[in-house]
């Protein structure tokens, strides 16, 4: 089925809704995920724009374009243990075209916000922690957590934003 997938082109409107097809077939046998994008102004729900995740982390390989992509990797992980220790997880997307990678109600009903990198960097920090800043206006009261390789694990404070550094193992290994 992945094979014929990657022989489609998506010029006529019957190819993409074959793919479309193809994709809910994945979805009801539980091979992928959809996690639904969430509007923090209007704290609703958007149908429109999904992103998907695999339920085993090896169907990522199939594909050549991420088999180096680390990060796709490593954001699964943390989708699989996110949905697993909070149930249900939502993205964001700012106007900007920014993105929270997940956003998760908490047991105190409050959302808090998540970003996976491999590591954060003077090149990618305001790109990986602008996001925090912008959300925080709607959704103010939830924590903003930084997941990566890094071993420091010391709070950021970033444009009067605080923001948890957790290292992606540590966090993957704590009960939740």
């Amino acid at each position: 089925m992945f094979q014929s997938l990657r022989n489609i082109h998506l010029r006529s409107k019957d190819c993409q809704d074959t793919i479309i097809q193809y994709v809910q077939y994945i979805i009801k046998t539980f091979a992928l995920f959809e996690i639904q994008k969430f509007d923090w102004k209007q704290q609703r729900i958007f149908e429109t724009k999904k992103k998907y995740y695999a339920v085993d982390t090896g169907l990522i390989n199939f594909f050549d374009s991420t088999t180096y992509n680390y990060s796709k990797q490593i954001e699964n992980i943390v989708y699989l243990h996110l949905r697993k220790s909070r149930g249900t997880v939502y993205f964001g997307s700012l106007k900007s075209g920014k993105e929270i990678d997940f956003i998760t109600k908490n047991k105190e009903g409050i959302f808090d916000k998540y970003q996976v990198t491999q590591t954060i960097t003077n090149e990618n920090q305001k790109r990986e922690l602008s996001p925090f800043t912008l959300a925080d206006q709607y959704v103010a009261k939830g924590k903003n957590y930084l997941l990566s390789f890094d071993d420091n694990e010391d709070p950021i404070h970033f444009q009067n934003t605080p923001i948890v550094r957790k290292n992606i193992f540590t966090f993957l290994l704590e009960i939740s």
